[in-house]
């Protein structure tokens, strides 16, 4: 689908959480994903199908992602100024996220795709959400600022609570591949000794939009948005009859963007 000028695509995929200790646990779920240009994001587009920042069967909305006073444009040529992130092409930026359904969203995790001149990934910036209304940013870069491979580990310490039955510490392990085909994130979690906790995974092909794929997905993935916030709070039943430990919500740290580091090693 191109409004006005630009290319909105969909990612069709997985989703996979794998929880390895104290207890197992692991679920798979199919899910769609919008592709979305940042530049698309300062402006009103769409039918009653699709729409950018005014409503419609599905929609995105700027508000919806980083800081709610700045444009996506602003926000995020703060962060990659911030990172130093100088060679990535700022107007080939994009975002893949779950769309309001209805006018409704939670989104998990959403990711910022950034580009050199030569369409490789060099960063990806992954906006997380708990169920608190809460959010924090992690900025995932290689040190040397360099294209991102799919066998390249980045790493990144927990800052934010997210699972109430997942202790604040330790650190994450990001894995990206990103093409004009395929899309995958891969997340693992590891805490304080190194020991692996989780495991969760995003696998999608990409396909251009249109509105015949968007009233399929509608049937296909019903209330989609609805599934996933009921999917989370499922499993969070499942986990506490299991007997793991509830962990109270502690007071989230003031600074709300994170930069990736070294990986370091683990046994």
């Amino acid at each position: 689908m191109v409004l006005d000028g630009h290319v909105f695509r969909m990612v069709y995929g997985t989703v996979m959480h794998h929880r390895f200790i104290p207890k197992a646990n692991k679920f798979l779920y199919s899910m769609f994903y919008f592709h979305v240009p940042a530049t698309a994001l300062e402006k009103k587009l769409g039918n009653f199908l699709f729409g950018i920042n005014k409503p419609a069967l599905f929609s995105v909305y700027a508000s919806d992602y980083g800081d709610k006073d700045i444009l996506p444009k602003g926000w995020i040529n703060s962060i990659l100024d911030n990172a130093r992130l100088n060679n990535i092409d700022r107007d080939t930026i994009s975002l893949i996220t779950l769309p309001r359904v209805m006018g409704y969203v939670f989104n998990p995790v959403s990711f910022w795709i950034c580009l050199d001149s030569d369409g490789n990934l060099c960063a990806v910036i992954c906006e997380v959400n708990n169920t608190f209304g809460e959010k924090h940013t992690y900025v995932c870069f290689k040190d040397d600022r360099g294209v991102i491979d799919k066998q390249d580990e980045i790493c990144a310490k927990k800052v934010f609570h997210v699972s109430p039955f997942i202790k604040r510490e330790g650190d994450y392990t990001f894995r990206f591949l990103y093409n004009d085909n395929k899309f995958s994130s891969f997340i693992d979690y590891y805490n304080e000794d190194s020991q692996k906790m989780l495991a969760t995974s995003v696998i999608g092909n990409i396909a251009h939009m249109s509105n015949s794929r968007l009233i399929k997905a509608f049937f296909l993935y019903p209330v989609v948005t609805i599934k996933v916030i009921f999917l989370i709070h499922w499993q969070a039943v499942m986990i506490f009859f299991k007997g793991i430990s509830y962990i109270p919500k502690p007071i989230q740290n003031s600074n709300k963007i994170s930069h990736s580091h070294s990986p370091k090693n683990k046994e």
